[in-house]
């Protein structure tokens, strides 16, 4: 996020917060001195995800909505298919 606000884009941050917190994005804001547009919703919820297109225009999207811990996606192995597919699929459907 601080390096395409360094680069002059406006980032919009949408995060279900599962393994993330919003005070790191308070923390961009700090470093930055920008305030970051963010979303506190998850990629899965595609009504949301159609909302927040709408309102902006999106030049391009970063896709870090995935989960990743490998003893976990073993043991839940469809769990992870549905996030990690489901969630690119509903933004490449947007």
């Amino acid at each position: 996020v601080i390096e395409l606000i360094t680069a002059g884009y406006i980032p919009i941050v949408v995060d279900n917060e599962h393994n993330s917190s919003a005070e790191c994005l308070k923390r961009v804001e700090q470093i930055t001195g920008c305030q970051i547009i963010n979303y506190k919703i998850d990629c899965l919820d595609i009504e949301n995800l159609r909302n927040i297109f709408k309102k902006y225009l999106i030049y391009a999207i970063i896709n870090c909505a995935a989960l990743k811990s490998v003893g976990e996606s073993v043991q839940k192995p469809i769990l992870y298919y549905k996030n990690n597919i489901g969630c690119l699929l509903n933004l490449l459907t947007v």
